[in-house]
Order: structure tokens, then sequence, then C-alpha cells
């Protein structure tokens, strides 16, 4: 019994007097090299950045420093600190880049890749890149190679450098059991979490617009957009020029022309306005709430405001966004016309007192000098146009 005692009693005392080493290696070495600051990475684990570059892991519970590496990389894998607890940590040593545990510090994958994202909290898995320039995912509890390194990955297509920072143009994290994953020039498609290929990696972009009630994905080939219900069945075909999604609305572009579907995909603008935008109104504006949220549509010169059944608002919509009058009626013998000059996208054209236009907004400068007369000038020339009813 004295012996079980003896020995648990050496045992304690190895176990403080490692922490209490612990401790004064951590004291020693921020008194050799000064500490810049200190950052919290999770409950336990504490970074110390030193004067001499290097970032050490510090475990607050065991008085320990459980590592000291070049850079600690944020959760989308750039320069930039982390800002949020994570289950794993991506540091950087001699340019290679590795796993710890975000809980204890302790190393998962030694810094051995080119490249590294953080796990997804459902299936631990995480994308990296092996010095192959192969991307593959592992699992950052079991430390096993889950998904192979197959996926060519051209830093020249998927990083983008700004100064001195590298940004990546995606984030190869799964969601909702998803991942993205690139190919031969730029090219990418999407896994599920057995490595099955869900899309084939032919794709210029894929976007995921990750709504609850609309998980749809706007997809890319070459220069052209189609869209994708959740379960990857065509909604859209791949023709259109552009394809936008707000506030519950698809604006898709085609040859140049614009309209509009709502989230059911049924027409509610056709394609044949020059240019769709949308625009948030205070309800003071209009007669009913629900318009707070209006299409933009433009036409032959003309902006009209729609709400999301394609039903006019406004008949006639300009923003004052420059301090100019963008209305301005004019009178002949003291009288007012039935012309009024509008000023829209920094040009001036007529309208008739019906809301007509009967000269559109191409000229820099309108005049009226009565009969039906006008004087239109653009940056070179002025010349006389009379309407004739």
């Amino acid at each position: 019994m004295k012996s079980k005692i003896f020995k648990s009693v050496i045992a304690l005392s190895l176990l403080t007097g490692l922490s209490i080493l612990g401790y004064f290696s951590t004291k020693l070495y921020s008194q050799i090299y000064g500490e810049k600051y200190r950052w919290n990475i999770s409950e336990n684990i504490i970074a110390i950045v030193y004067n001499n570059g290097e970032t050490g892991i510090y475990n607050r519970k065991t008085l320990q420093i459980k590592g000291r590496y070049d850079k600690i990389l944020s959760s989308n894998n750039t320069d930039n600190p982390l800002s949020v607890s994570h289950s794993v940590i991506v540091v950087v040593k001699n340019g290679l880049r590795g796993y710890l545990s975000s809980e204890t510090g302790d190393c998962i994958f030694q810094p051995q890749f080119l490249r590294a994202w953080i796990d997804d909290a459902e299936s631990h898995l995480a994308a990296a890149v092996n010095k192959d320039s192969k991307l593959g995912f592992v699992n950052v509890l079991t430390k096993e190679v889950v998904i192979p390194f197959q996926y060519y990955f051209d830093e020249g297509w998927f990083i983008q450098k700004v100064n001195s920072r590298e940004i990546p143009y995606y984030d190869f994290v799964f969601r909702n059991g998803i991942c993205i994953v690139p190919g031969l020039g730029g090219k990418i498609g999407l896994i599920d979490k057995t490595g099955k290929l869900i899309l084939p990696v032919v794709y210029s972009d894929i976007i995921n617009l990750h709504y609850k009630d609309n998980p749809n994905y706007i997809i890319q080939k070459e220069e052209k957009f189609g869209l994708l219900d959740s379960s990857f069945n065509v909604i859209i075909p791949i023709e259109y020029d552009e394809i936008f999604y707000d506030h519950s609305i698809y604006i898709l572009c085609l040859d140049g022309k614009y309209g509009v579907l709502d989230d059911k995909y049924k027409t509610i603008l056709p394609i044949e306005f020059d240019w769709i935008n949308y625009k948030y109104l205070h309800s003071g504006y209009t007669c009913n709430d629900d318009y707070n949220y209006c299409i933009i549509a433009q036409k032959d010169y003309v902006q009209k405001l729609y709400d999301h059944k394609g039903n006019i608002v406004y008949d006639f919509y300009i923003e004052n966004d420059e301090d100019v009058e963008v209305f301005k009626p004019f009178y002949e013998n003291n009288k007012p016309t039935a012309y009024i000059r509008y000023y829209l996208d920094g040009r001036y054209g007529i309208i008739d007192e019906s809301q007509n236009v009967i000269i559109p907004a191409e000229y820099y400068k309108i005049e009226y000098i009565g009969n039906g007369n006008f004087v239109c000038s653009d940056r070179h020339y002025s010349f006389i146009k009379k309407i004739i009813k």
C-alpha cells in the first residue's frame, strides 16, 4: 500500500515538475525574445507572438508551449489571425501547413501541406494540398486520409495574391455534406463526404446560395450560366450570359437583355429590358409596405418600378443620384407646355404629359424654343428637333 502511494506521489511530482518546467521555459523564451502580443485561439489555447517572428501555441491548463511556428492562419486560409475558435488550428512552418487541435494545441498533422483548410464540424474532413499539388481530404480526428489526394490544385487559378497576402478564391470546406474540388485550368466540381463526384470538374464557377428556402446552385461553364436545384437537376439551362439571385428573385441576362424570375422560376418580367436592378425604398415613399423592395427595370431610356409580381409601382422612376434637376417643365407664353425634360444616366430627354418618351435621354443638353421645337446638343453639335402631334 505504501509502495502504491509512494509511486503516485512520484508521478504527481513529475507532472507538477514538468508543468513548472514548461511554465519557466515559456517565461524564459519570452524573456529572451520578448513578446509582441497574445491572443486567444480557444478557451484553453493562447497564441504568443514573439519578437523573433515565431508564434507559440500555449496551453493555459498545462502551462506548456505545445509548439512554435512561423505563422497561424485564419479560418479561410489567409494571413489574418483567427477571430473565432475552431476544432483545428492551421499552422505554418518553413512554408508548409499542418494541423493542431484547438482544444489542446497538440499536433494532428505535422506541417507538410502546401495548403490546408479547416474541417467542418459534422464530418471533421479537412481539405489539404500535398507536395504534388493534389488536393485531398484528411480526417482531423482519426488522422487518416479519407479522400485521396487526386484533385489538381493550380495556385495560379485558385490563389489571388494581393500585395504580400494570398487569398484563395474558394474555401474547400464541406457545407451540408457538399464540397467544391479543383481541377485543370481552374475548373471546379462537387463531391460528397464519401468522395463521390456529384458534379464533374468542368465548371468555371459554382455558386451555392445557402438559403434555406432556396438552396439552389448557379453554375457557370465557360461564359454561360445556368441553375440547378438542391438535387442538381437542371432548372435553367446553361445558356444565359448572367444569372443573379437577390431578395427571392432571379435576374437573367441573355444577349444583352434582362428579365426576372421569382423563386418558383415563374417569369415576372420578360427578357427584354436594357438594365435591371433591385431597390430598397423606405415605406414612406410607397403606398404599400409590400413595395419596400422593388425592381427597377429600364427599357428604351425609361426606368419603371415594379413589385415582386411584375406590377408597376411607379410608371416613371429616376433616382436623384446627382445634384441635378431630374424633371423640368417647359413653358410657352407663361403657360406650361405638355413637355417635361427628364434626366437619366447623365443625359437629358423629353416626355409628354402622359409620360411617353418623345425624345430619349441621349443628349447632354436640351432646351425648348417654342412651337414644339427643341435644341438638342451632344458633345460636339447642336440641332433642332420638332415634335409634331
